[in-house]
């Protein structure tokens, strides 16, 4: 049963946070269809996804607009310091 449940969304980025979600039985449906959606993109960066090994780095479309990349944490990996 949905009261059963207690579903925390975790964001990483910009900063932690967690966010618990309320959920009912209609929505249990929708909300496994959500998480693995979501799996299956995160999964979609990885060359192995078991061993959490990511696709080679010529494999990630760099951003146009540069500004932004003096706020990236992993600048060093593409060169744009």
């Amino acid at each position: 049963e949905a009261s059963n449940i207690e579903p925390i969304m975790v964001y990483l980025y910009p900063e932690y946070e967690e966010i618990a979600i309320k959920v009912n039985d209609s929505d249990l449906h929708e909300y496994k269809e959500k998480i693995i959606s979501q799996t299956k993109e995160m999964y979609s960066y990885c060359s192995n996804y078991e061993e959490n090994q990511p696709l080679a780095k010529e494999e990630f479309t760099m951003v146009e607009d540069t500004q932004i990349c003096r706020y990236c944490n992993y600048k060093e990996l593409c060169g744009r310091n």
